[in-house]
């Protein structure tokens, strides 16, 4: 499969295997993929670490990143890692849902444009080493 789109004025092309492969990048591309209502969905994969905007009873952090022009949120999932010397690292699974206490489940959310995780449990920045947000949506025309 093949796909041409324009990127700041650009335009790029994503060739994509056979038997489904999925391509992803930091850049805004198209799936290839359509929604129910017949748009184009796009993908776009967030590294970068968010930093702490609200900490008064519910824990904020946003993404530097924004994504606009936004009309439906396919789908939004991610995880981190966190490298501390007692737990030798391990994955967090975004959103995460803990079904024993609800102190440690974690929202992802997109509010105008900016990816946002919610929590009420302070996260430790400094000792997660990485973040993926991976979001596919659909554009306003």
């Amino acid at each position: 499969m093949s796909v041409n789109y324009y990127n700041n004025g650009t335009l790029k092309n994503i060739s994509g295997g056979g038997g489904g492969a999925v391509s992803y990048t930091t850049e805004e591309v198209p799936t290839g993929g359509t929604w129910v209502d017949g748009k184009p969905i796009y993908r776009k994969v967030i590294t970068t670490a968010p930093t702490l905007t609200s900490s008064s009873g519910i824990y904020t952090y946003d993404f530097a990143e924004t994504i606009t022009g936004v009309e439906t949120v396919v789908e939004m999932k991610g995880f981190f890692n966190s490298n501390t010397s007692t737990t030798n690292g391990y994955f967090l699974p975004l959103p995460e849902v803990s079904y024993y206490d609800q102190a440690h489940m974690i929202e992802l959310v997109l509010y105008e444009g900016i990816v946002r995780l919610i929590t009420k449990t302070q996260i430790n920045l400094s000792t997660t080493s990485s973040w993926q947000v991976i979001i596919e949506y659909t554009k306003i025309n």
